[in-house]
């Protein structure tokens, strides 16, 4: 039997796209990479205006933020898709 990918499961609507789709985009972005899925620059959260590699250097610590905690400055981060 062949193993299905994360990717196909969650774009076809007989396996789990339609929970994934109710996923936040952040939430989205962690389990993409997680499974080691590529992450797109071209992806872009509509509420933020933040791709999915800005998530991702976000998770792993890289930028400044106010005094209240609101990100103010993404750092680029290189991304490495592994699963």
């Amino acid at each position: 039997m062949e193993r299905i990918s994360f990717e196909e499961a969650v774009t076809d609507e007989n396996l789990l796209k339609i929970t994934f789709d109710q996923f936040s985009f952040p939430q989205k972005v962690i389990l993409k990479a997680l499974y080691g899925c590529t992450l797109s620059e071209k992806v872009i959260n509509p509420d933020t205006g933040w791709n999915e590699l800005d998530y991702w250097a976000i998770v792993q610590g890289n930028f400044d933020h106010d005094e209240l905690g609101y990100v103010t400055k993404i750092h680029p981060t290189p991304y490495i898709p592994k699963e």
